[in-house]
């Protein structure tokens, strides 16, 4: 990995394309602050919209990324959420973009994308953008049908 951290490079790109974004949703801005903490790797992060007084208003959207065990070239995706009020407004591909940059930032050359089957805008979403589905299977913890996707980061 580079010298870039992935929670450097997170709020980083969250503030380079936070106006552009924050605009879709009629907010001013949007922050990212750390969520759940893996021993020593900060990989869930909470975005909350704010209002010109720099107000923290309600959190947007959520999403997880974390290099592979064992790989060091490959970082994954996965717990991406966009709260329901803000869904339909370019949200979701705005924050891929955001995780895809944070991702070739911090060095990462493979990116890959869990979902369940039948989520079928991350699935548009994640094709739009050049992932291709390559695996798919029913999680024996969850019962859950999760689809795996990935993306060579260029």
């Amino acid at each position: 990995m580079s010298g870039v951290s992935i929670s450097q490079a997170v709020a980083g790109e969250i503030s380079a394309a936070s106006s552009a974004l924050a605009a879709r949703i009629g907010y001013d801005s949007l922050y990212v602050l750390p969520g759940r903490q893996v021993g020593s790797v900060t990989n869930a992060f909470h975005v909350y919209a704010a209002t010109q007084k720099n107000t923290l208003r309600p959190m947007v959207a959520a999403f997880s990324l974390q290099e592979l065990p064992g790989c060091c070239g490959v970082i994954v995706a996965f717990h991406v959420n966009v709260q329901a009020a803000f869904q339909g407004k370019g949200l979701g591909n705005g924050l891929l973009q955001v995780r895809m940059a944070v991702a070739k930032q911090a060095g990462y050359t493979l990116m890959q994308a869990t979902t369940v089957r039948g989520n079928e805008r991350e699935a548009h979403l994640l094709e739009k953008n050049g992932f291709v589905r390559t695996t798919e299977f029913v999680s024996r913890r969850t019962s859950n049908a999760v689809v795996v996707w990935q993306k060579t980061l260029e």
